[in-house]
């Protein structure tokens, strides 16, 4: 008979927890009940200190802002706006707001219009696309337009639409902006003739073009020559995108040790540069910070741990994301070493391990078929037919046309117009992944079996609060929670304290000491949330439910004070502590 209460009373919670979860239910809050690697919406609510339950496997970049309001550095205005932004990318898939050259192109072809040009049509590279946007720009950022279009006013406010100077100038960046999307193409220089104004911008025009079309040398030189010219309205740029230039030659070169040397010469550079403006400050600063990302890693991450620890400058959202991704990267480094190190163990006691070896090797005849580069940086295009495929390597200054008759040799037959239309599509792509690949620089991601522990943690790791808190928090294990205590009891911060608890269980160690620091913590802390809610999940696995029952509820009667997700979180320790339908 007893049995069969407990399953009457069973089918009834499940059937009252059903109905509250249905849109019309009754006591109907939100259709959310818990989250797991973000923060509930809205996420400004976390960035501006409503923690919550602050889950171990939330993001890295989540996790921090956790840390630092519970460390008690909060986080300023532009700060939560920035890593708001970052969350909506990385949990979101949502394109970064600033990072789109659409509205600066717009901006760059409405001032354009003002010019008395006698043109049918604009270059095909303004045309708007029928869904929206314009044609992709793999090669410029969007400040490349904005200057354009900031130069353009100024020069017509100075000289008018109808001045020839000015129509030249026009015609000029035009062809500047071809090489953003393909191509090789170089403005004259101006007539000796001509105006001061346009001959000091034809020279930045001319080494602009350069670097679009990754004619990188031409541009360093030209670039120097117009920063040192100190009647040059330019001499200050230039001399930022000499750095910039080097940079860009690192990052596309395949040559290790022609990357670094790149990367050695442009960090002396931006050494010795200043910004007599300020203009370019916090630009030189990023690629400085982009340096140190590629060639000094290890005092990088150390160096981003302190600086965002506190409130910061405006490179903060870069300066993050080059954290969590340095600690992404130094993770997969010891996933993989102690992969490693367990199979050499595995090797040496079984030495028969290795005695396979794959010997398949490619036929001759697909190999001496198969086209290969005669440069470096050619680009790959392998075009598909219904009757078969080819490759084609083209130079990576090829415009479309190049491309096409490409494959036409390789294909001994002239192209359809929809093949052709591949062509185009694959060129373009080509050609654009050399400039995606070289931005993103990631180099974590572990899907193997591996799992961190305190001892799998190298020094450097462990130097900073900020980096050993967010490696350790998302530990688990005894061994994780012995370190989180050591840490609690170094700093007796509310920080480890939340951290030992949530790693804490019945049977760990000094239990009646780190529950007496939860009962003296401030209610009011951003990490009390996180630790009520470990504390009251331990005194119920001790046996302990009046006092966790009390916990809770004191928790509960908080409301929408609360967040939802941590709502239901409390309310499901609290129906494992209810003795009848009335406590339910």
């Amino acid at each position: 008979m007893r049995s069969a209460s407990r399953f009457f009373v069973t089918v009834f919670l499940v059937a009252m927890l059903l109905s509250n979860a249905l849109p019309c239910g009754p006591g109907y809050v939100s259709p959310l009940f818990d989250t797991t690697s973000a923060p509930e919406n809205p996420y400004t609510d976390f960035a501006a200190g409503r923690l919550g339950i602050v889950k171990p496997k939330f993001h890295r970049s989540v996790l921090y802002a956790a840390y630092r309001h519970i460390a008690g550095n909060g986080m300023n205005t532009p700060e939560q706006q920035a890593i708001v932004s970052i969350w909506k990318a990385e949990i979101d898939n949502k394109d970064f707001p600033d990072d789109t050259v659409d509205a600066a192109v717009k901006l760059w072809v409405d001032q354009r219009k003002k010019v008395g040009m006698k043109e049918e049509k604009p270059p095909e590279i303004y045309t708007e696309r029928s869904y929206g946007g314009y044609d992709f720009f793999p090669n410029c950022t969007k400040n490349a337009f904005e200057t354009a279009a900031e130069t353009l006013s100024d020069r017509l406010t100075s000289h008018g639409p109808s001045d020839a100077g000015v129509i030249n100038w026009v015609t000029a960046q035009d062809q500047v902006f071809e090489n953003c999307a393909s191509g090789k193409r170089t403005p004259d220089e101006a007539n000796p003739g001509s105006p001061q104004w346009l001959q000091k911008d034809r020279a930045y025009q001319r080494a602009a073009a350069e670097f679009y079309s990754l004619d990188f040398e031409s541009a360093k030189k030209h670039f120097a020559e117009i920063a040192q010219d100190t009647e040059s309205p330019w001499a200050e740029t230039a001399d930022y995108l000499v750095a910039r230039t080097l940079i860009r030659q690192a990052s596309l070169s395949k040559d290790a040790a022609k990357s670094g040397a790149f990367y050695d010469e442009a960090d002396a550079r931006l050494a010795k540069f200043v910004s007599r403006s300020g203009k370019f400050t916090a630009s030189a600063e990023r690629l400085a910070g982009l340096i140190a990302y590629r060639r000094r890693p290890k005092e990088r991450v150390s160096e981003l741990a302190k600086k965002l620890a506190f409130p910061a400058n405006e490179n903060f959202r870069q300066d993050l994301i080059d954290y969590t991704w340095l600690l992404d990267k130094f993770e997969t480094e010891v996933f993989a070493n102690e992969e490693k190190r367990k199979e050499a163990e595995r090797t040496k006691n079984d030495p028969v391990v290795n005695a396979t070896a794959n010997t398949e090797v490619e036929p001759e005849t697909r190999a001496a078929n198969k086209p290969t580069k005669k440069n470096e940086d050619d680009l790959e295009l392998s075009i598909y037919f219904d009757s078969g495929s080819i490759t084609v390597f083209v130079p990576v200054d090829a415009d479309d046309n190049v491309a096409i008759a490409a494959a036409e040799k390789a294909a001994g037959k002239a192209l359809t117009k929809e093949q052709k239309d591949q062509v185009r599509s694959l060129r373009q792509t080509a050609y654009s992944s050399r400039f995606t690949e070289q931005k993103s620089g990631y180099e974590g991601g572990y899907y193997g079996d591996e799992t961190l522990t305190p001892s799998l943690l190298p020094a450097f790791l462990k130097q900073d609060d900020l980096t050993d808190w967010l490696y350790t928090y998302q530990m688990p294990g005894s061994a994780a929670y012995l370190y989180s205590f050591e840490r609690f009891k170094a700093t007796a911060s509310d920080l480890w304290l939340m951290t030992a608890l949530s790693k804490a269980d019945k049977s760990s160690s000094e239990l009646p000491r780190l529950l007496e620091a939860a009962d003296r913590a401030s209610r009011s802390a951003p990490g009390y949330t996180t630790i009520a809610y470990h504390t009251a999940r331990i005194l119920i696995e001790t046996g302990k439910n009046a006092e966790a029952r009390k916990l809770i509820d004191e928790m509960l009667a908080q409301g929408d004070r609360l967040p939802i997700s941590a709502q239901n979180s409390f309310m499901t320790l609290r129906l494992k502590l209810a003795a009848t339908l009335e406590d339910f």
